[in-house]
Formats: structure tokens, sequence, C-alpha cells
């Protein structure tokens, strides 16, 4: 019989032997809390116990506990209820970190419930475990339910903490309070990780928490932060990724957060709270290679405060690469507290490749926080062999500003299919401040059926002072119908296809540059309070269906072609059977603009350009194709 069966069978032997002596009598009693087994730490040594369970002890009768001997004895006892493993450490330089050093790899948590939690409750120094370099992990968990929590990692060559494998599922995890990576207290310096947390087939874990108590510090690994692959339905929420406890200072790991082939995972929140502070990181702040994961309420490339750039090199944000095809993913949100700020970042803040049914909604890219100063990405957004993306929507508050980038605030690459963009602030704050984008403010190149902008006053973008084109169209088709276009340092639209036909495209007589004629206005009058005419002509293909819009401006752009500050309009006119389109409309308007522009729209060759800008107080001749 072994000895801890032998204990447990005399143990009962003396119970039974006194309640029939005593002809004791039992009553139900209530039910009582079942209580997780506590084991206490009380050594910085690293030997391993010497028996088959309790007590933990590295040598029979010595008292000395490891966290090597706790967490076999841990896995010995497979308590139903848990086992929750702690320290209390007396050591002589009080307060200095209680430093652990690791040999060997620790045994796994094998056992559901186990906790290991720090600080050194002796003197409440800070735990370290420093793993000197070795090729293993600073510890690794099986089980489910199991928590780690205040402890600091550091030294391991592989990740701090890994979670589960190829052919376990694990779930219930929580990790919340530890620093991870190169940070160890008081100068002790160069022990990064291999990486800082891997979830394998994981489910339902928790990164972080909602206080200050509760936030892992993940940084100055030589790998990602946090890595998950398979499994679903983990949160990371409330984090420091990239940067120290400090909230301000850079100190990197590779990717900040990378989830591959896991799908429902959600990364921050909508509260201030739930926030993550992805920054700092020397590849992406955050990439997503899977499906329906939620990035939500995070600041990816500032500090703490949201005003101040902490790049991360790679860019802030991308979803999808060169392999499967993921959906579902979503960016922000309409909500209240749900948009993330993705500024200050070195390449692109978010970067869409080779994605489906992604939704980008609600999110401030390239100023920071307050919408104050410009905390510029090189591109705003990029979509490139992306389908259905939908940038902004025509939901209350689904808008994102897309302001103060270096580049273009979105460039709609090769192979986009049906890219829609709707009711964003591409240019300007919320307030209509000016914080041009440094290039265009939207650039779509060989991209198909893209649509900007609506006739409904949510779908409307404003694209405003953007130091090139509004809106440049290079080789692609798609429509471009509303919007408010003005003061942008070019053109408010410019669609060419090869580069002799940037700039104003003169129109021609049977539409072989492929390019649709812009409307020409002849004669704009006031027939009463409130209604403008406006007369004109458009040369298109034979029966072809234009969509005509009209567009009140304050100014006339310097090329004397547009633009467009406020949409006013859209009408439907069919060519004959030459190609022609002669109109004469009445609009009702609000407010006496001094200038009056169009354009057309067409399905065979997508969007014109605007029209010459015409006055109610001039009469230009009719310019002939």
């Amino acid at each position: 019989m072994q000895k801890q069966s032998l204990k447990v069978f005399v143990y009962g032997f003396l119970i039974l032997s006194l309640v029939l002596g005593l002809g004791i009598q039992f009553t139900p009693a209530e039910a009582i809390e079942p209580v997780a087994v506590s084991i206490v730490v009380n050594s910085s040594s690293d030997e391993p116990d010497a028996e088959y369970g309790l007590p933990c002890e590295t040598a029979v009768g010595n008292g000395v506990c490891t966290l090597r001997a706790a967490i076999k004895v841990a896995n010995d006892l497979q308590s139903i209820n848990g086992t929750l493993i702690t320290f209390d450490i007396e050591k002589s330089n009080a307060y200095a970190p209680t430093i652990i050093n690791i040999g060997s790899a620790l045994p796994m948590l094998m056992i559901d419930g186990t906790i290991i939690q720090g600080p050194n409750l002796h003197d409440d120094s800070a735990l370290v475990l420093d793993g000197h370099g070795g090729a293993f992990a600073g510890l690794e968990i099986r089980a489910n339910n199991c928590a780690v929590k205040n402890l600091v990692i550091a030294g391991f060559g592989s990740y701090g903490i890994k979670v589960g494998l190829d052919s376990i599922t694990v779930s219930g995890l929580l990790i919340t309070g530890n620093m991870i990576g190169n940070l160890v207290p008081l100068g002790i310096i160069d022990k990064p990780n291999a990486g800082g947390i891997r979830l394998i087939k994981t489910n339902s874990a928790v990164i972080g928490g909602e206080t200050a108590a509760e936030r892992n510090i993940i940084a100055g690994n030589s790998g990602f932060g946090i890595y998950i692959q398979y499994g679903g339905i983990n949160v990371i929420k409330g984090n420091y990724i990239g940067v120290k406890s400090d909230g301000v200072t850079a100190l990197s790991n590779t990717q900040g957060i990378y989830i591959y082939d896991s799908s429902g995972n959600t990364v921050g929140g909508n509260t201030a709270a739930k926030r993550n502070i992805i920054s700092g990181n020397t590849s992406f702040g955050v990439f997503f290679e899977g499906g329906d994961n939620i990035l939500m309420g995070n600041y990816i490339g500032t500090d703490a405060s949201g005003m101040i750039a902490i790049p991360n090199e790679a860019g802030g944000v991308r979803v999808g690469n060169s392999g499967p095809v993921y959906s579902g993913n979503q960016i922000g949100g309409s909500n209240p507290g749900e948009g993330n700020l993705i500024s200050g970042n070195a390449e692109a803040g978010l970067a869409l490749v080779n994605t489906d049914v992604t939704t980008v909604r609600g999110n401030i890219i390239g100023l920071d926080v307050a919408e104050s100063n410009a905390l510029p990405n090189q591109w705003g957004i990029t979509l490139t062999s992306a389908q259905n993306s939908y940038i902004g929507s025509t939901i209350a508050n689904a808008g994102n500003i897309i302001s103060g980038n270096e580049r273009q605030g979105i460039f709609v690459g090769e192979n986009v299919l049906n890219a829609s963009i709707k009711g964003n602030a591409i240019g300007v704050n919320h307030a209509g401040q000016a914080f041009g984008n440094g290039m265009d403010g939207i650039k779509v190149q060989y991209a198909q059926e893209f649509t900007i902008g609506g006739v409904e006053s949510l779908a409307q973008n404003t694209i405003a002072h953007n130091v090139g084109n509004g809106v440049e169209i290079e080789s692609a088709y798609g429509q471009i119908v509303g919007n408010n276009l003005f003061d942008n340092g070019e053109l408010g639209i410019d669609v060419w296809r090869n580069s002799g036909q940037e700039g104003v495209t003169p129109n021609d007589a049977n539409e072989a540059d492929d390019i649709q004629n812009y409307p020409v206005l002849q004669h704009i009058g006031y027939t009463s309070a409130g209604a403008v005419e406006l007369v004109g002509q458009v040369v298109t293909l034979p029966t072809e269906t234009l969509k005509i819009s009209v567009y009140g401006s304050d100014a006339c752009d310097p090329s004397r072609f547009g633009e467009g500050q406020t949409y006013l309009g859209m009408f439907e006119r069919t060519s004959n059977a030459s190609g022609v389109i002669i109109f004469d409309i009445n609009l009702l308007v609000t407010k006496a603009w001094l200038y009056y522009t169009t354009t057309a729209w067409s399905g065979s060759m997508g969007p014109s350009e605007f029209s010459a800008c015409m006055s109610v107080y001039t009469y230009l001749p009719v310019i002939l194709r």
C-alpha cells in the first residue's frame, strides 16, 4: 500500500473509532464551500519535491518548499477544488525582488484549477522567475481553469507562459497582473523571453483585466508579445504590450499580438478599463490571421494618454496574409468606446490583405485621441486583394477619422473587389478642422466595384484639405456618389488610365479614352426663392444611363474644375442614340452657393471628374468635345 493511502486509512479508522466510542449522532449540516488546497513556497531555491503528495518539501522533514516542488505536489494531489500556490520567502534584503533562478523546465500545470500567485507575501516584493536563457518556457499549462497572477517572468528561451498543445484543448485560463519580458525590477536587464504568452488550442482565456492591478506588462520579448493559435473566444484586455508600466517608454516585442487560425477573440473592449496599449513593437502592433475577431477600443501606436506617438514599426494593424482568406473581422465599432486609436505607426495604420467581409468603424487613424494634433501613420488604411471591405457605414457614428497621415488617407490597391467607403472624415477631424493627409485623401488603383459615398447624408464622406487629390482613380472602376470634397491641393476627383491623363482630362467626342466625360454647364439661375435651375449637356455612349450629381461651393478650384463642397442631389438621365444628354433640372437649395459643379457616373466607365465650376452670375460658352 502506498504511504499516502496508508495515512488516509489510519486517519479514517481513528475518526470512526472516536465516533463509535462517544456515541455521537450526526445531523445534516449546511453545505460547505469547497476549499482549494493551499501550498506556500518558502524558498527561492529550485530543488524538486522529495516524495509523493503532501507535505511540500525538498527533503524529508526539512520543511523547504520550492516552486518546482509545489507544482509537483499540486499535480500529485489532483485536488478537485484546485490548488493555490503562494509565496512567503524570507530574505535579508527586504523589498528587493525575490528572484527564483529556474535551471530547467518546471513541471507543467496538469491539474484543473491550479493557481500560481505572487508577489512574495513576506515583504510584498516582486516575485521573479528567471530562466537565464534556458530553452524552455517559464510556466507551461495543460489544464483548465488555471491562473497565473502577479509574477515577473523573464529570461526564458521559450515563451514566458505557454498554454495548451496541438492535441490538448485548454479552457478558462486567467493571466493577470504579470510582467512578462525584459522587465525585471531594479535594473536587472537583458532578460527577454523568446516570446511573452502563447495560447495553443485554448478557449475562453482572459489575459489582463479592468484594473491597474490586473494589467499585464508584456514587453521586451524577442518574439511575439501574445500569440494565439487555434482555439478561440479569448479576451485580451487592459494590458500594455510593447511599452513599460509607465505607458510611455517603448520596450519592444516583435509583434504585439498575433492571432493565427483562431476565431471569436476580442482584443480590447468598449471602456477605457478594457483598453490595451499596443505600441513600440518592431513589427505589427496587431496581426489577425483568423476570422470573426474583434479589435475594439485600443490605442495602437501611441502612449497611454493617446497623445504621443510610439510607433509599431511594420504598421498598426494587419488583417490577413497570402494564405487562407479570413472573414468577419471587426476593427472598431459604432457604439461609444468601441473605436480604436490607430496613430503614429511607421507604415499603414490598418492594412487589409487577402480578406473578406471586414468592417472598419469608428476609429481615429492619424490623429491624437483629442483630434488636436496629427500623429501620422505612413498611410491611414491600405487594401490589397481584399473583398467586401466596409470602411465606415450609413450607421450613425460608424465613420472613421482618417486624417493627418503622411501619404494617402486610404489606398485601395490591386485585386480589391467591392470596397465600400462611406461616412468618413478624410482630412478633417470631427469638428471639421483641417488635418489633411500628405497625398490624396483616397487613391484607388486597379480595383473593381468600389463605392465611395452615397446619396444618404450618413453615407457621404467629407474629403478635404488633403495635399493631393481628394479622390484619385487610376485604372479602376467603381462609383463615386455624393460626398463633400473641397480645399484639396489638387483636383477634387482625378480619373486616369495612363500617366498622360493625370490632372484635368478633356472630354472627347466618343469616349475613346475610357474615362466618363464630365457634364458641361451652360446656364445656372435662380427661378424662385430656394430653387436653382441648371442647364447643360454631357456626351457619353449611346443609350447610356448616367447618374449626374450636383454640388455647391463657396470657392472654385484653381484649376477651374470643381470641387464640390456640399452635395446637393443626384438625377438620372439616359443618352440618345448619338450618346448625348441635354438636361434642364431644378433643385431646392438652402443656401445660394457662389459656384456649382457636377459629376457623372456610368456603369460602363465609372466616375467622371468634376465639371468646370460655374457661378449664377457667369455665363460661359459651351465647351464642345
